[in-house]
């Protein structure tokens, strides 16, 4: 009995394997199919998001945050009862970037980062499911605005790891990314809700 279960856990764990390399596979697929992203714009499946399209957009959830560190960072949609994605966010500079507006109840996890300089180059990719997470995982889940965070990012020889900023600490960069990001969404229907959500950070003070 005892090893008939541990045979069904095998089996589901390689299942769960299978669909997530099929999805990330799905993913790749895709992005290499596009005409390819600038660095520091906005992307879905290796198409560039122009901004006026990403500020004008009718979807429900704008998601941002902030990472100090410029370059990409790429991001799979994990669900896979859902459309396969690969998403880039845009940058707006001083580590403030936020992602094209989507639909909720969709599934994001870090990816892969590229970072360069004029001395080091860095790519650093992650298996999520498969030992290996990106510290940014997030649902989409709020219509409106939705902070994911602010992350430090280290170097350490040729590898890159994330840490999330103090608790304390998350206000100061969130209003940082509001600032950053408002007058970009001016005039558009963001532009209430970024308006909102300053006041009620500086009433936190």
């Amino acid at each position: 009995m005892e090893l008939k279960k541990n045979s069904i856990k095998i089996a589901a764990s390689l299942i769960c394997c299978i669909g997530l390399m099929v999805l990330l596979n799905s993913c790749l697929f895709l992005a290499l199919g596009g005409k390819g992203v600038t660095e520091g714009e906005a992307g879905i499946n290796g198409e560039q998001v122009k901004l006026k399209d990403l500020v004008n957009s009718d979807k429900e959830c704008l998601v941002y945050g902030y990472l100090n560190v410029g370059g990409f960072h790429t991001y799979a949609q994990m669900d896979t009862s859902k459309e396969p994605m690969l998403l880039l966010p845009k940058s707006f500079g001083g580590g403030v970037f936020a992602f094209p507006p989507m639909d909720k109840g969709l599934s994001f996890q870090l990816l892969e980062m590229n970072y360069s300089n004029w001395f080091t180059k860095t790519t650093t990719n992650f298996t999520p499911g498969l030992g290996r997470a990106g510290n940014i995982t997030f649902i989409t889940k709020k219509t409106g605005l939705q902070f994911i965070g602010a992350y430090d990012f280290i170097i350490s020889g040729s590898t890159a790891s994330l840490s999330l900023y103090p608790r304390e600490e998350q206000s100061k960069y969130e209003l940082k990314c509001l600032n950053k990001m408002k007058s970009k969404f001016k005039n558009t229907k963001w532009e209430a809700f970024i308006d909102k959500r300053i006041k009620e950070i500086e009433n936190e003070k």
